[in-house]
């Protein structure tokens, strides 16, 4: 199996496909994945998977730092992708991913975090930020209504 191969099969799937695997779809559905927007550049090139004990750096159709990633698909080479590169693709298809608007330092400290530590704590704090920034405040009934960066609309 090789690089190739690997996208070929990603980009050949489609969304009904991706969301049958259980795990993919719940990744997506809780929207655990990050676009990151680079300002001035556009779209970054490795997207984040954002759980809550760990994160991980996916490289669309190609690469995860996750363990799964190194031993089932490049030690093994039992599987072709792991679960976060299929969410990625699922996420990118549907629209359901978070964006998070960064300068280029940010981006680069986010990236290290994560291959550090397994973690970002920038990261965090940038969503953490972004979801109580868009918070309604007064409404009836005591909900709050926020909004992501992303393209969808919660109700808490």
């Amino acid at each position: 199996m090789d690089i190739r191969t690997t996208m070929k099969y990603i980009v050949g799937l489609n969304a009904e496909e991706l969301s049958s695997i259980p795990e993919v779809s719940s990744i997506s559905a809780l929207k655990r994945i990050v676009k990151p927007v680079l300002a001035g550049f556009g779209e970054g090139p490795a997207w984040f998977y954002v759980s809550p004990r760990r994160d991980h750096v996916v490289v669309p159709y190609y690469f995860c730092t996750c363990k799964d990633y190194t031993i089932r698909v490049m030690a093994r080479r039992h599987n072709l992708s792991c679960k976060h590169v299929l969410a990625q693709r699922l996420s990118e298809i549907t629209g359901v991913y978070r964006i998070v608007v960064l300068d280029i330092n940010e981006y680069i400290k986010i990236l290290t975090e994560i291959l550090r530590m397994g973690i970002s704590p920038t990261l965090r704090r940038l969503l953490y930020k972004q979801k109580t920034r868009h918070k309604g405040s007064g409404r009836k009934g005591g909900k709050k209504k926020w909004v992501d960066a992303g393209k969808s609309t919660r109700k808490w």
